[in-house]
């Protein structure tokens, strides 16, 4: 079966790895077979999907890859003619449906339900999956957590709305400086915790740096007049490279550390960084 397409090369890119089922040209016009589909990207950012000749469905460009899985999944049915081309689209649409009502649900267990980060409960399902593939792989991994320094002084000073304001402009420079495979959780109140993937102890004092420097730089209104630099972080990391014993790592242990590096890390000086290799 080919995908013809007209995506841009790194849609492209990952479509090819999570579906190797297929095979892909590139084409403007493409004579297709029953067999064969065509990508085809829209204005507004979503795409359309044309089979047996202009037949076509459109979808939710942030769908891409589950559309094609459900598409692979009732093709056979289709093209041997089990199922009519009107149950087929029904069915992708239904199936998109419950897809999307599953996301939603899905992001209430695993998000903090006023933040754009996860939650606690999910660091921990996802540090153990950096821990498994440690002891599997030897892939390093870095936890940072941080603490706003003197946030109950913001609340005090300027009330908790602008305190609300304070911790979303904190996750957002957080998130501003990691990478898409990075992850930022919130342990609660205004305690944040970075996975940094496949990081050593470079690279997480590198990315650390650069956090804290850009929280270093917030700003935010209170009544007409622009408040800076009272919004500063403290920062605890522990690093998980080849040094470490497989048989001492768990996930309590783990933050046990990031919490002791930033015990050290506000008790000299605070705005400051500590970093302990070990666990």
């Amino acid at each position: 079966m080919n995908i013809f397409y007209n995506f841009s090369k790194k849609i492209i890119d990952e479509i090819k790895i999570l579906h190797p089922f297929f095979n892909y040209i590139e084409a403007e016009n493409p004579n297709l077979t029953e067999f064969d589909i065509f990508l085809k990207s829209t204005k507004k950012q979503a795409y359309q999907i044309i089979y047996r000749k202009e037949k076509s469905i459109n979808c939710d460009f942030q769908n891409i890859h589950k559309f094609l899985e459900i598409v692979i999944q009732l093709q056979v049915s289709l093209f041997q003619n089990q199922i009519s081309e009107k149950k087929y689209v029904s069915e992708i649409k239904n199936k998109l449906q419950i897809y999307d009502r599953n996301l939603i649900l899905e992001k209430k267990l695993i998000y903090d339900n006023k933040l754009d980060c996860y939650n606690y409960a999910y660091f921990k399902l996802q540090c153990q999956k950096e821990i498994e593939r440690f002891k599997r792989y030897f892939e390093p991994f870095s936890v940072l957590l941080l603490d706003i320094d003197n946030f109950k002084d913001i609340n005090d000073q300027f009330g908790h709305d602008i305190g609300d304001i304070a911790l979303e402009k904190f996750v957002t420079a957080i998130n501003n400086n990691i990478r898409t495979v990075d992850m930022v959780f919130r342990f609660g109140g205004d305690e944040f915790i970075v996975l940094l993937h496949k990081a050593m102890m470079i690279g997480s004092q590198i990315v650390s740096r650069r956090i804290q420097n850009s929280i270093n730089k917030i700003t935010f209104q209170v009544e007409n007049k622009l408040v800076i630099n009272k919004i500063k972080t403290s920062i605890g990391i522990v690093t998980i490279s080849e040094e470490i014993e497989n048989n001492i790592l768990d996930v309590d242990a783990i933050f046990k550390q990031a919490d002791e590096a930033l015990y050290q890390a506000k008790n000299t000086g605070k705005n400051k960084i500590v970093h302990i290799q070990s666990c």
